[in-house]
């Protein structure tokens, strides 16, 4: 196996182990086990780029670095190309990072919020290169806010429904673009609701890349909040969302 196809696999693994959250890096090492081989040397110079961008919250660089590793995964690829007409579920399983965007208080230092996401997708082959998927998960949202010497966790979960357009523009390599309508679960300050002085429903749009091998999927999103989440109050507050997927597709 080539050292580039091990870095792409290996950034995958560095956005549970730059956080350190044991639950999910065991998440993402049993779905990439699976064709992947981690025994071998590999080069860690993909890791450490994808590390520092994350650590940073250079949104730019770690979109940039995600399709990277999209891209190189698929590059030697042995897909099936799907018949016209035809239909796949995919289950997934993942992280998110989760920010706000918007305006806040000069004195405030926001930062993301780490969480799980999991859901099922459905997707339809319109033809060779253009197939639509409609999907529901469950997300944990929010993010974290330090000023002074205090800091709190704003947690926002949702239940969304994503509707996105496939674009295929190569053998299993799609760019992807929709709408996402976000359905509050919970909201909470540390252990405290603030539920009711947030907005129930969420808008956003979606952008994003994914990658098939065998039937597994990578996928990696931008969910771009449009509806202001906090209720008379003076700064307009967005919830945005990074995420990142392993599934695997069933041809129905």
């Amino acid at each position: 196996m080539s050292g580039t196809r091990k870095d792409a696999f290996f950034v995958v693994q560095s956005v549970v182990f730059a956080k350190r959250w044991d639950f999910y890096y065991k998440i993402m090492i049993f779905f990439t086990n699976k064709f992947v081989c981690f025994k071998k040397k590999c080069n860690f110079a993909a890791v450490s780029i994808y590390i520092n961008a994350l650590k940073q919250k250079n949104m730019k660089k770690v979109m940039m670095m995600l399709m990277m590793a999209v891209a190189v995964m698929t590059a030697s690829a042995q897909n099936t190309l799907r018949e016209n007409g035809s239909f796949t579920l995919q289950p997934k399983v993942g992280v998110g990072f989760g920010f706000i965007s918007g305006s806040w208080d000069g004195g405030v230092d926001n930062k993301m919020r780490t969480g799980f996401v999991a859901g099922v997708e459905g997707e339809y082959y319109i033809n060779d290169w253009f197939s639509a998927a409609l999907g529901v998960n469950y997300a944990q949202q929010g993010w974290k806010f330090e000023a002074s010497s205090v800091s709190s966790t704003y947690k926002l979960d949702f239940v969304n429904v994503p509707i996105v357009a496939n674009f295929y523009v190569a053998q299993g390599l799609a760019l992807k673009t929709g709408v996402q309508v976000g359905f509050l679960t919970s909201a909470k300050i540390e252990s405290v609701d603030f539920k009711d002085y947030c907005e129930k429903t969420n808008i956003s749009i979606p952008i994003g890349i994914s990658g098939e091998y065998q039937n597994f999927v990578f996928d990696a999103r931008y969910n771009i909040g449009l509806t202001n989440m906090r209720k008379n109050y003076e700064y307009k507050q967005r919830s945005d969302l990074i995420t990142i997927t392993l599934g695997y597709k069933f041809q129905l």
